[in-house]
């Protein structure tokens, strides 16, 4: 797939369910099926593909290759690694937090 075959993906999974659970390749984010994230927006920059949810994260998968809706679960796999830029809830000015996810799998349950 391309990045935009997966940027394509990602807009059609969160037309059809509004909203989903983020398990990254390392683990949930947040507790598991209890988060329910918004799609901002998906960008295509070069070989990477930029998701925004819930107006404060931003998670980027460099090289993804792989998406594939299921039902009510997105899995976006064939990145070389993500990076999750996070802000914490509640915090004013939001506190930003920027790792770097490792390669594997990530999933947005809804």
């Amino acid at each position: 797939m391309t990045p935009e075959d997966v940027a394509a993906t990602i807009r059609s999974f969160f037309e059809a369910v509004g909203g989903a659970s983020l398990e990254l390749s390392d683990g949930w984010f947040g507790r598991p099926h209890d988060n329910h994230h918004v799609l901002d927006g998906v960008e295509v920059a070069g070989d990477d593909v930029v998701v925004r949810i819930d107006g404060l994260q931003v998670l980027t998968l460099h090289g993804p290759d792989l998406a594939s809706a299921d039902g009510r679960v997105l899995t976006l796999a064939g990145f070389h690694h993500a990076t999750w830029d996070r802000a914490e809830y509640g915090s004013d000015p939001p506190r930003r937090h920027v790792r770097r996810v490792p390669p594997g799998r990530i999933r947005f349950v809804a």
